[in-house]
């Protein structure tokens, strides 16, 4: 059984992984305690509902985070999606259609829109 702590765990170890050997970012800014305690509960709620994450860093201010069934194929209307923009002070993690609703396309995640 996986301990739950150890989605914070492997997320921080990722994290830090995107910044060079000074600790500078190469990819992201710094992300605040708040996106790292929200992509940690979509870790954690995937430990324990079992969905299938699946994470996109399209650019160095963006990422997307999608969540659905396992075996869920990407061009189905069953996901969640999140976006996560860090090129504002605090990162804003907004949602597919402003909502929390399964009924996105992972594959659609970047022409979606997205709110609150």
């Amino acid at each position: 059984m996986t301990n739950i702590a150890e989605p914070q765990v492997i997320l921080r170890e990722w994290l830090r992984s995107l910044t060079d050997s000074d600790g500078a970012s190469t990819l992201v800014p710094k992300v605040s305690d708040d996106v790292m305690q929200a992509l940690s509960a979509i870790l954690i709620t995937n430990q324990l509902v079992k969905y299938e994450v699946k994470v996109d860093a399209a650019d160095a201010t963006t990422t997307y985070i999608g969540k659905a069934a396992p075996g869920t194929a990407t061009g189905v209307e069953e996901w969640q999606i999140s976006r996560i923009d860090t090129s504002v002070l605090a990162a804003d993690i907004l949602y597919a259609d402003g909502d929390y609703n399964f009924d996105n396309e992972w594959d659609e995640r970047a022409g979606l829109s997205y709110g609150p």
